[in-house]
């Protein structure tokens, strides 16, 4: 097994997060039964270099290191709790590592360090979305102590 390592990102690792964005894009419009919903010009456009940076000013952009190469990343933040909600919640944007570094406990590691940034935050909960065609995902955010508690309807006009 590889050694790696999780850290923040910097500015110049922003175009190899946009790739990586691009891939997991890529990646479950290969899985959508439905119309995919996301736009998959976004990831490589200005303002979604425009949107990774923002997440870096706010400490909120993790990547993984393998061998000084970026094989993996991951978005997160503080949800703005409202006013109905008990407590506040940390939300992972996108989780993505790279096809042949998976099973190496890598995306076990970015929910960790989401779970610990939780911990030191106070947050009392953690919110990831995922496609309801990308079980493989669902298997393994299962895996790492997720569970399901709401699920998102929708109606194609």
């Amino acid at each position: 097994m590889k050694d790696y390592i999780i850290r923040l990102a910097v500015e110049d690792d922003l175009k190899r997060v946009q790739e990586l964005s691009q891939e997991l894009m890529e990646h479950e419009k290969r899985l959508a039964t439905k119309e995919y919903m996301f736009n998959m010009d976004w990831a490589l456009t200005e303002e979604g270099y425009e949107n990774y940076k923002s997440n870096i000013s706010r400490d909120e952009l993790y990547v993984v290191c393998v061998d000084n190469k970026i094989v993996g990343y991951m978005t997160c933040w503080v949800n703005r709790r409202m006013p109905w909600q008990a407590h506040k919640t940390m939300e992972v944007g996108n989780l993505f590592v790279e096809e042949e570094y998976r099973n190496m406990g890598i995306g076990t590691a970015l929910i960790n360090k989401a779970k610990t940034l939780c911990k030191e935050k106070e947050i009392r909960f953690l919110k990831i979305e995922v496609t309801a065609d990308n079980e493989k995902a669902q298997s393994f955010y299962k895996k790492n102590g997720l569970y399901a508690s709401s699920i998102e309807q929708y109606y194609e006009v």
